[in-house]
């Protein structure tokens, strides 16, 4: 596996903890992130009933799910291809941008991660001056990357001051979609302190 995916799952799995079924989150029943209500053709689960039949529920259960091998291959692979590469993150060149991106999809959506980056790139290039505006689809294809590339080599522009303003602008957008989803639900704002972690 490519070193700045691995760099970037590490980082992200971080926020995401180990077993969890709280009725107060949306996903149900999770196991490292991966929800069960919305990937329940996960290989992994099948593993996970697996031993939750051959073990005391509790603090043996997670444990015995920790030390499986197989279990924890199968996250990693998730996690590789049903974000990272359909986002089409090795594409970027930037490994910080792409390890946001793929942090953002992982906790608020696949759309949410490459659309913020589009809308970012979008205000940032002069109303056309720099590149063409893209259509915010959340498709990091061909017309995505150029546009980063042109933005990263805007005459004048420092490359660090770059990579952190459209970090900034992509949080931003990260933190106000927080905001829109404890207004239409205020119990989630349980969870507004991990999430700003994650910004």
């Amino acid at each position: 596996m490519k070193p700045d995916f691995l760099t970037a799952y590490h980082s992200t799995i971080s926020f995401e903890g180990d077993y969890s079924c709280d009725p107060n989150d949306a996903g149900g029943e999770t196991w490292k992130g991966i929800s069960r209500r919305n990937f329940p053709l996960w290989q992994g689960w099948k593993i996970i009933d697996e031993i939750r039949r051959n073990t005391i529920p509790g603090k043996q259960f997670i444990e015995a799910l920790k030390l499986d091998e197989e279990l924890e291959e199968l996250v990693v692979k998730f996690y590789q291809a049903v974000f990272w590469n359909k986002l089409n993150l090795d594409a970027t060149g930037e490994h910080v941008i792409s390890a946001e991106i793929f942090d953002t999809a992982v906790n608020q959506g696949l759309n949410s991660g490459g659309s913020y980056f589009q809308q970012a790139l979008n205000l940032l290039n002069d109303n056309g001056k720099y590149y063409p505006d893209l259509d915010v689809d959340g498709d990091i294809g061909e017309n995505t990357i150029k546009a980063l590339k042109a933005y990263m080599s805007v005459p004048g522009r420092d490359r660090d001051r770059n990579v952190r303003t459209l970090l900034k602008m992509m949080n931003g957008l990260q933190f106000q979609r927080y905001v829109e989803i404890c207004r239409s639900n205020p119990k989630q704002e349980v969870w507004v302190y991990g999430w700003m972690n994650r910004c």
